[in-house]
């Protein structure tokens, strides 16, 4: 690098040159003790002087070395090699710098670079070239032994010494007898004590000795050191508005108990739910300052209630019904209980659909509610033509480790357009659900369980018998913060007479943007001859399954590759559609953005089945 910017400095000339001769300055300075006038003139000529002044400054202090980092005898690591670049960076070498001095403050950082991660045995040689205008220093380094570990004396002691949680961490510690040791990990084991002190509520934890010593003879370092946790901190009081009237949900929302020991995590899932449930804008549960006199740390809430009326507009596409629109209105407070509303009215070229579901909480709104639920759905895709009305009661009630169970009963009046039949259903059920998952709309980990059995019967007002098994099963998992892993399953099975006794909104279907990609939108299942050609009428069973791997490849973009299986039958006596294809995934702030290509692997008389093409396009965690 040049030692001053000839071109640069030219062109600064010239521009301050035409500062100097503009006459569009004309400034005035009054000062009332003395009164001082400074004239145009004087003041271009000042600002030229500054301009300059700056200019040199900031040229003098420019980055003039180049470095040359090598190791003649081949010793030097990518570790240590980085090292030491990023601590020669840091120098700041003049021109007015003297060889012996710049020489030595080389070496010294290159050593220290050395030390930071584990070797204190290292040593370099320093060649400065001429000066023509750039300094050019070349480092010749030789690492040296690692410096090993010859004492690891590590205690911790206070309230939380037999906690399992900083057993476990300890059992993790990599500075350990005969071991290399290494100034990075050193620091970063002491962060991750200091961290699941304060996860834990141990807010007076500290290091009440923390100290390292190398001894240069024996290339031998003794590290000491003690962690003091203090006291383990509890839960206080939770203090809500005054007088607010979700007072009485807030506290079903709380996943804690006075007096319980403090954990962040707990607080984590109480933000959570506040802000999961149909009542606040905003929503943030904090801890106060801990009160050291009696270990209780309280937690205060600060809310911003919702709209007494939201209304919600959303445009959409995806390959399954084309182009969408919605319109959500919600009453998050209908009286003082918590109940609420929410209607919903959905549209596009194949699906037509009002709702209004009105929620009443018996605990947590989140997940202990009853649901009373109106609904108008109109179907025209390839083999389905209805119309239904529907009326449901659902109660829906946790149960352990996450799991959700609803209890329901359905009544449903559906026209089928194709074969001019009326069905009256009247329908009881279960289900158990649960949902988990990391990383928010960039899901990294999680799963999604249903399990749903339903039925209806003639000696309860029904105008068919028949049982209904539902089976969904997903799996996201990833590795090394890299590969990832999507397993989909779908098994199903209903038992009836015949189709003929299933309305067309129980029958199972395959194909479109959720399996069986090369196929379209319920497409696949027993096909049956109308007015317009074959078409799929649905089945009795199903069977699908998709495995999915994505790799990224640039900041927010992963690629993937899938295979889809599986079918939709009366007797399984069709064969298996398969599919293979490709496709890129995009992470966007509402979720991830997914183009597939499919491309099916059978050969089949019907020219929609005969190895289809397809492509999808959707919007959201496909999980």
């Amino acid at each position: 690098m040049a030692l001053f910017p000839y071109k640069y400095f030219a062109d600064f000339v010239r521009y301050a040159a035409t500062i100097v001769s503009s006459s569009a300055i004309n400034v005035t300075l009054d000062i009332v003790m003395p009164r001082i006038r400074i004239s145009e003139q004087t003041m271009k000529y000042t600002l030229f002087a500054l301009l300059l002044c700056s200019l040199l400054i900031g040229t003098a202090h420019a980055d003039i070395a180049n470095y040359t980092i090598i190791s003649s005898d081949n010793s030097l690591r990518d570790e240590g090699e980085d090292n030491i670049e990023q601590y020669l960076a840091q120098l700041d070498i003049k021109p007015t710098d003297g060889d012996d001095f710049i020489r030595q403050q080389v070496i010294k950082q290159t050593t220290q670079a050395l030390q930071a991660i584990g070797y204190y045995q290292s040593l370099s040689t320093v060649t400065i070239s001429p000066r023509k205008g750039e300094l050019n220093i070349r480092v010749d380094v030789s690492m040296g032994y690692a410096t090993l570990m010859a004492q690891s004396d590590f205690s911790v002691v206070g309230e939380g010494r037999n906690d399992s949680d900083f057993i476990a961490l300890r059992a993790t510690f990599p500075i350990v007898l005969g071991s290399k040791f290494h100034h990075g990990n050193f620091e970063t084991n002491k962060t991750y004590f200091d961290q699941l002190a304060q996860t834990k509520g141990y807010f007076d934890a500290r290091w009440t000795i923390s100290e390292v010593t190398v001894d240069l003879v024996t290339n031998r370092a003794h590290l000491i050191q003690t962690f003091d946790t203090g006291s383990r901190y509890r839960f206080g009081n939770t203090i809500i508005p005054t007088k607010h009237q979700a007072t009485e949900l807030i506290k079903a929302m709380i996943p804690f108990s006075m007096g319980d020991f403090y954990h962040s995590d707990q607080l984590a899932k109480f933000n959570f739910a506040l802000n999961k449930s149909q009542y606040f804008a905003s929503a943030q549960a904090i801890p106060t300052k801990p009160d050291a006199s009696n270990s209780i740390v309280d937690i205060e809430l600060s809310l911003i209630d919702k709209p007494r009326n939201i209304v919600e507009l959303s445009l959409g596409y995806n390959t399954d019904n084309h182009e969408r629109a919605s319109i959500v209105w919600t009453k998050p407070w209908i009286n003082r209980y918590g109940h609420n509303l929410v209607s919903k009215a959905n549209f596009s070229r194949q699906d037509k659909s009002i709702s209004t579901d009105y929620r009443i909480p018996h605990g947590d709104p989140n997940n202990d509610y009853t649901s009373v639920l109106l609904g108008w759905q109109d179907i025209n895709t390839s083999g389905q033509d209805y119309e239904k009305y529907s009326l449901q009661w659902q109660r829906h009630q946790p149960v352990d480790s996450n799991w959700q169970r609803t209890l329901f009963l359905k009544v449903e009046r559906e026209y089928n357009r194709i074969d001019n039949i009326v069905s009256n259903l009247v329908i009881p059920g279960i289900s158990y659900s649960r949902t988990r998952s990391r990383g928010g709309v960039a899901t990294y980990w999680g799963d999604r369980q249903l399990y749903s059995l339903e039925a209806a019967n003639k000696g309860w007002g029904s105008s068919s018998d028949l049982i209904k098994l539902s089976v969904h099963s997903n799996w996201l998992r990833q590795y090394n913060e890299s590969h990832q892993f999507l397993l989909k399953m779908q098994l199903g099975a209903i038992h009836a007479s015949s189709i003929d006794d299933v309305p067309n909104s129980l029958r199972f279907y395959s194909g479109g943007d959720d399996n069986l990609r090369a196929y379209d939108f319920k497409s696949v299942s027993p096909l049956q001859k109308t007015t317009d050609g074959l078409l799929a009428r649905g089945g009795l069973y199903q069977a699908l399954v998709s495995l999915e791997y994505s790799y990224p490849v640039v900041e927010n973009w992963r690629l993937a590759t899938f295979y889809d299986t599986g079918t939709t039958t009366d007797d399984f006596s069709e064969s298996l559609k398969s599919d293979v294809g490709v496709g890129v995934r995009w992470q966007t702030p509402v979720g991830p953005i997914r183009l597939d290509f499919a491309w099916g692997l059978q050969d089949d008389a019907h020219a929609a089945f005969d190895r289809p093409f397809r492509v999808s396009f959707s919007i959201g965690v496909n999980l």
